[in-house]
């Protein structure tokens, strides 16, 4: 798991994290049924990046200005409580000093 620190920089705040807690929130979340098509998007829209497995398959999580979540790119679902989400890693987490 990544936080975005500052000019397209992220920092790994995995070892920051307590996973169980992180796991029940990413499965709670709510997606769109159906895709919208992306194929780039700016690093410095993006506060978290959260890359995880369902199913045995990866997920890519982007929470930002636009939070989606996608398999394959360029595929991707809107996250509909991505505010939620990323209101809950920020109380998980303490605030980033190299920013």
């Amino acid at each position: 798991m990544q936080r975005m620190i500052g000019n397209a920089e992220f920092e790994d705040i995995t070892s920051q994290i307590n996973l169980t807690q992180l796991s029940e929130l990413l499965t709670s979340c709510k997606a769109s049924r159906l895709p919208f098509y992306q194929q780039s998007y700016w690093l410095e829209t993006v506060q978290y990046e959260i890359d995880a497995r369902y199913d045995g398959e990866p997920l890519h999580f982007v929470l930002g200005k636009n939070s989606f979540v996608y398999e394959s790119a360029p595929w991707n679902y809107r996250l509909r409580d991505a505010q939620a989400l990323t209101d809950a890693l920020d109380a998980m987490l303490p605030t980033s000093t190299t920013a």
